[in-house]
């Protein structure tokens, strides 16, 4: 009888350990993973040129380019500082999405080799990080992130545009002498942000490990305490003599991300 005792308890500590085959992560076993990368507006895909409503007024905007660098995106490892590198630097373009399925879609990237097992969350750099922020283009080959956007004048890679229109009056015509354009860039060291958003991130060997990450562009405009940009006294943020703006800006751009 007690023979019996011990082997039905070897047994059930081999069944239960045996139903968390990803809980720590396992350098010698590794699986591809899908990061895709979403533009949205209030919680709902962000469309290109679609009317939506600046925050806290009644004027209408269209979006009509949104882009940003990341960089350092990596996995984090629960109760460690080791983390799993993903990518060194990205280039995020979404202004070819005219339609909500485009949308709704993304833009996906696939990284190879990551250790299976389960992560606490990702980190990630917006924009360039000040190692990378000091070269020129031309240091790098036709289609690498850091082969464009490099400003000679700023001494810094432009780190995001957003582009588009306000229809001021919401008359639906965005050429009214009132109306106006708005170019919104940031660069600079002083605006690389770095982001970690917490969510428990399982890569396995035998499945479709994708990780959603979500961009609101709503919240760019507006603070963690509520205040929200000024858009009509700074319609345009691309020079050192704007710096208090990129830093507004920055500041709710770390914001602005979930992961899913």
């Amino acid at each position: 009888m007690k023979n019996l005792f011990f082997l039905f308890c070897a047994l059930f500590l081999i069944g239960f350990t045996s139903c968390e085959p990803d809980a720590v992560v396992d350098e010698n076993r590794t699986a591809n993973v899908e990061v895709n990368f979403k533009t949205e507006y209030a919680g709902t895909p962000l469309i290109m040129f679609a009317d939506e409503t600046y925050p806290e007024s009644s004027m209408t905007m269209r979006v009509k380019k949104t882009e940003f660098f990341i960089t350092d995106l990596v996995l984090l490892q629960d109760g460690s500082s080791d983390e799993t590198e993903l990518s060194e630097v990205e280039l995020l373009k979404f202004s070819d999405f005219s339609s909500e399925e485009a949308a709704a879609r993304g833009t996906a990237r696939a990284y190879e080799n990551i250790p299976v097992g389960t992560y606490s969350g990702v980190r990630m750099g917006i924009g360039v990080n000040p190692d990378l922020n000091r070269a020129t283009t031309g240091e790098y080959g036709q289609g690498d992130p850091l082969g464009q956007n490099f400003w000679d004048g700023w001494s810094s890679y432009i780190f995001a545009k957003f582009e588009g229109d306000i229809d001021v009056d919401s008359n639906g015509n965005f050429d009214d002498e009132d109306d106006l354009s708005f170019a919104l860039h940031t660069g600079s060291n002083e605006a690389f942000r770095t982001v970690t958003l917490n969510m428990p991130i399982v890569v396995s060997a035998d499945e479709n490990n994708i990780i959603s990450i979500a961009f609101d562009l709503q919240k760019l405009f507006i603070s963690p305490n509520g205040e929200v940009y000024d858009i009509i006294e700074s319609p345009s943020s691309h020079t050192t003599g704007d710096l208090d703006a990129i830093i507004e800006l920055s500041d709710n751009f770390a914001n602005a991300f979930s992961v899913r």
